[in-house]
């Protein structure tokens, strides 16, 4: 009888850093980049994640590679009649739409359209892992290189836009930004100057 040993990956899961907001634009990129490297890894020998979520990918810092991909207790082998390896990349296309914008992915919206401050490198390739037709999608290998450019790009950029996502967050259901509180609080910070 045929046996199949996984290894058990302990670390904090993408999902748990996601209910938190958004993430950094250079966190990202990071991500995207480690991420479409092992699922290139898999899908150059034949081999389809095909149930691949934030909960699935794991940042394992004492690891020799902080980002790990687990729950491939339903990969597949690609059939090219039945299964498509940019299933992958839409999937993670999902998870970076989630992770720029801090809600979920409904159809027909880009993550430009959400996000138009943000990197338009990043929301273009965002946006292409998510179209709707597969063969436009990039290969996980596709993925992978440009979000080896971002990486580089976003850390020598010196960004002093404002934050493109609403202070308050978003509301889950309507999309809306969350309407600043009035407060009578505030803060005055002084300095004093000293001649010398």
């Amino acid at each position: 009888m045929p046996t199949v040993a996984l290894e058990r990956v302990e670390g904090a899961s993408l999902a748990g850093v996601l209910t938190q907001g958004p993430m950094a634009v250079s966190d990202l990129v990071v991500l995207l980049r480690d991420v479409a490297d092992i699922l290139h890894h898999a899908h150059s020998r034949g081999v389809i994640h095909k149930n691949l979520t934030a909960d699935s990918i794991v940042r394992a810092p004492s690891r020799q590679h902080a980002i790990c991909v687990r729950g491939w207790g339903n990969a597949r082998t690609m059939n090219p009649i039945e299964l498509d390896a940019r299933d992958d990349v839409f999937a993670l296309g999902v998870i970076a739409f989630r992770a720029l914008t801090g809600c979920l992915h409904t159809p027909n919206v880009s993550s430009t359209e959400w996000c138009p401050a943000a990197p338009a490198e990043l929301t273009a390739l965002i946006d292409v892992m998510l179209d709707a037709t597969p063969r436009v999608r990039p290969t996980s290998d596709e993925v992978r290189e440009r979000a080896r450019w971002l990486s580089t790009t976003v850390e020598q950029l010196t960004i002093e836009k404002p934050r493109w996502t609403p202070p308050n967050g978003l509301d889950r259901d309507t999309h809306e930004p969350i309407p600043t509180q009035s407060s009578s609080f505030s803060i005055r910070i002084g300095r004093t100057r000293t001649n010398q």
